[in-house]
């Protein structure tokens, strides 16, 4: 029997990923699911336009959030102390379509880029014998947010998942940089190379990718051109918008004059870049996932910005790449 593989993502960057790999395992028969979750309030939609795309063979889009608020209300509260999870599994398929995929699910391999939170939980709890992967989401694989009392609590006293991939039932870690991972997980880490499965991805999924990512800003040559990845430092409440703002004019003031520059926003930013900066810039689509501006344009960029997002390490466009890191701006981690 041909393997069945499960997808679990929430963003553009873990739809492209997963696309990716589906082609790789439909190449072998195997079937494949993807499981969107809703965390930005267009995902509904967009699991019916990548349905029509046939790059999976199912698409599911599942509310685990909406789910999760539902559980925290008060009148589950002792609910959560005595058969928490129990919960969780019994309130996701009783308010989603997954208890309708309980053969598929129980024949296949989980492949999860969400470290925490129920879309992470409901596998491990429900289907723990499976093979289930974690894959690569950028710079929060490589940072700890669990502490050594909280995930003993986790697993000795309420008897739940964990998180940060600590948890027994994570089999595989398949990340860019395994070597990077924390310690406590490190012997799960798998590379996972990206760039190897764009070089080698077919005609059609390009196809497929350059409908559901359109990329339609021009790249001008009469000069350098520089790109900043900007991140959602504001709407993650780390810091107000105009101190962000205020920052961004700063590093474009310290490393981009004399440049054409061109923005990357995260999909998540709801800043209009091009008329709150101080800077005459070119915004690149927000939801156009960054990694494959390298096939679809001949774009080169001297100089490019980011304080710590990972999109620009995994680009070839950029000849000199500045990676700010966490420790320029502690308000920002």
């Amino acid at each position: 029997m041909a393997k069945k593989q499960v997808f679990i993502g929430d963003t553009l960057f873990h739809l492209y990923v997963s696309i990716l790999l589906s082609a790789e395992y439909r190449k072998s028969g195997q079937e494949c699911l993807f499981i969107l979750c809703d965390g930005d309030n267009r995902n509904e939609a967009l699991a019916t336009k990548v349905k029509e795309l046939n790059v999976f063979d199912h698409v599911l889009y599942v509310p685990f959030y909406a789910i999760e608020r539902h559980i925290n209300k008060k009148r589950f509260k002792a609910l959560k102390i005595l058969l928490r999870n129990k919960l969780y599994t019994s309130q996701t398929e009783k308010r989603s379509e997954l208890s309708q995929w309980k053969g598929f699910l129980s024949e296949a391999e989980f492949n999860v880029f969400i470290l925490h939170r129920l879309p992470a939980a409901y596998p491990i709890l429900q289907y723990p014998s499976n093979l289930i992967r974690i894959l690569e989401d950028g710079d929060q694989n490589y940072t700890e947010t669990i502490s050594k009392w909280k995930a003993f609590k986790r697993k000795y006293i309420l008897r739940t998942f964990i998180g940060d991939g600590l948890d027994k039932e994570v089999n595989e870690i398949h990340v860019q940089k395994p070597k990077l991972l924390p310690e406590r997980i490190k012997v799960k880490g798998k590379e996972l190379d990206l760039k190897g499965m764009v070089n080698t991805i077919s005609s059609e999924t390009k196809e497929k990718l350059s409908k559901l990512f359109p990329f339609n800003v021009e790249i001008q040559n009469n000069k350098p051109s520089f790109l900043l990845v900007t991140q959602p430092f504001s709407e993650d409440n780390f810091i107000d918008e105009p101190y962000k703002i205020n920052t961004y004019n700063k590093l474009l003031d310290e490393f981009a004059i004399g440049y054409n520059i061109y923005i990357k926003p995260h999909p998540r930013e709801s800043t209009d870049y091009s008329k709150v900066l101080e800077h005459q810039v070119q915004i690149i689509p927000q939801d156009f996932p960054l990694e494959l501006i390298d096939i679809f344009t001949d774009a080169k960029f001297e100089k490019g910005l980011t304080i710590y997002s990972s999109a620009l390490s995994n680009i070839d466009c950029v000849i000199d790449k500045i990676i700010l890191g966490r420790e320029y701006d502690k308000k920002l981690t």
